[in-house]
């Protein structure tokens, strides 16, 4: 077996070819999930913004024109709003995946001669799943912020329109 069959994309030499294989993979899943994140950490920031300019449009306009707002629609519509602000900026704010092993990660790299490779695979492993898991929460709440943003545009337009 070639040096080549057993070296990642760094040109680190692996000792087996499946160790090689398993980092490529887990280095490429990492990869994935950041560019993922940094996705919702786009829409999430756009949606907290164009909640911002509703809300702000809605309530110039209503004081504005002097326009008479059904009170209990238009309070539930504002306070969906207001949700549709904060679950955007919770998801934006679970930003932050795990690339690699962390300082305690390497010392134990360090210690264990015989296995790093092992242990190394296993903290690549164990970052895919917690980024998967913060994965998950974050697209839950930038849905639950779509979904409040749009049900508190209609429900504030009502309040206004009747």
């Amino acid at each position: 077996m070639s040096a080549s069959d057993r070296s990642g994309n760094d040109g680190a030499v692996w000792s087996q070819p499946r160790y090689s294989v398993a980092y490529r993979e887990a280095r490429a899943v990492l990869n994935a999930q950041q560019q993922r994140q940094n996705n919702l950490d786009d829409k999430a920031l756009r949606t907290a913004r164009l909640t911002t300019i509703v809300v702000g449009s809605i309530i110039t306009a209503a004081k504005a024109f002097d326009i008479a707002v059904m009170e209990p629609l238009g309070y539930a519509g504002i306070c969906l709003l207001v949700v549709s602000f904060g679950t955007a900026l919770a998801s934006f704010g679970m930003s932050s995946p795990i690339l690699g092993p962390g300082s305690e990660g390497l010392r134990e790299l360090v210690r264990e001669e015989d296995v790093w490779e092992r242990t190394f695979l296993a903290q690549l492993e164990a970052a895919v799943a917690i980024n998967t898991s913060q994965l998950n929460r974050c697209s839950f709440l930038l849905l639950v912020s779509d979904g409040t943003l749009f049900v508190g545009v209609i429900a504030s337009l009502s309040a206004v329109a009747l």
